[in-house]
């Protein structure tokens, strides 16, 4: 059998990423949503207008992480991750605008 080499395949490793871009960012947006909803719905005496700020940099902080990380590692493999770090960008602004969205009109904000 032979070996599937993605450093050889640009097309192939292309193909991966933007796979991975589109359905990561279209599952794990609503599931970080979700638990996170779940669980603040759990304390009703916070507020959430306090608490986003923290939400949005330390979001925000794990994006540029993963944007960076993954620059450094497919820097080699002249990858163009222009889909993968669109859906980045993508999930940062739906997961905090959907946490605000369940939280604004409610008693905890």
């Amino acid at each position: 059998m032979k070996n599937f080499d993605l450093k050889n395949n640009q097309s192939a490793l292309q193909s991966v990423m933007n796979t991975y871009a589109i359905i990561s960012t279209i599952t794990q947006a609503p599931i970080t949503i979700a638990i996170i909803v779940f669980i603040y719905r759990k304390f009703p005496n916070l507020k959430m207008s306090e608490v986003m700020p923290y939400i949005y940099i330390f979001t925000a902080i794990n994006i540029l992480r993963t944007w960076m990380e993954v620059e450094k590692s497919f820097e080699s493999l002249n990858a163009d991750l222009t889909i993968f770090n669109f859906s980045l960008i993508v999930f940062y602004f739906v997961t905090v605008l959907g946490i605000r969205y369940f939280f604004v009109k409610s008693r905890q904000w």
